[in-house]
């Protein structure tokens, strides 16, 4: 049954890229970004951040969360409950939208650039969806973290983040240079 709820966010996901592209012109088309210009004229917006696979598969999981961020038995148990909580509530959010991405990366691979354009504008509406998750988990693992336990999470969480966009940028300089060169 959740093969079937999954296969039918993904198709649903699919189909709605299109009407979703053609609402938000700000995304790589018309009043974007254009790597070439920088921002055009009249301050519109840049294309955003999209999401990377990792981000998309969820907050770290107890085993590693556990002793990395020396949790004592009782936060152990919290955290657990936690991560199963908001694992269980955002299943179909991170799958369509990890799906997506996926697809997204296969299209710019394969040289097809307008493909992944138009479905910019649906992992990253998933991925609003996800961010507010992310928060709530964030606030819920308030109530039983110290300061200094929750200072280290974000520290790692920033450094997760940083490592991945460094190393995607150098994958797409990569890219590009076979390319052109």
């Amino acid at each position: 049954m959740r093969a079937f709820w999954r296969g039918a966010v993904c198709l649903l996901v699919t189909l709605g890229a299109g009407p979703l592209a053609a609402q938000d012109p700000g995304y790589g088309g018309v009043g974007g970004m254009d790597r070439r210009e920088g921002w055009r004229a009249g301050g519109e917006r840049p294309a955003r951040r999209l999401l990377s696979e990792h981000e998309l598969e969820g907050p770290p999981v107890p085993d590693f969360f556990v002793p990395r961020f020396e949790l004592d038995s009782g936060q152990a148990g919290e955290y657990r409950v936690v991560f199963d909580s908001f694992m269980s509530a955002t299943a179909a959010i991170r799958d369509s939208a990890l799906a997506t991405r996926r697809a997204i990366d296969a299209a710019f691979h394969s040289g097809d650039r307008a493909t992944a354009r138009t479905l910019f504008p649906v992992v990253q509406q998933l991925g609003d969806s996800l961010a507010q998750e992310d928060e709530r988990f964030d606030r819920r693992l308030k109530s039983f973290l110290s300061g200094g336990q929750l200072k280290a999470y974000k520290h790692w969480k920033d450094d997760e983040r940083r490592q991945e966009d460094d190393a995607r940028q150098q994958e797409m300089g990569e890219q590009g240079g076979r390319r052109h060169g």
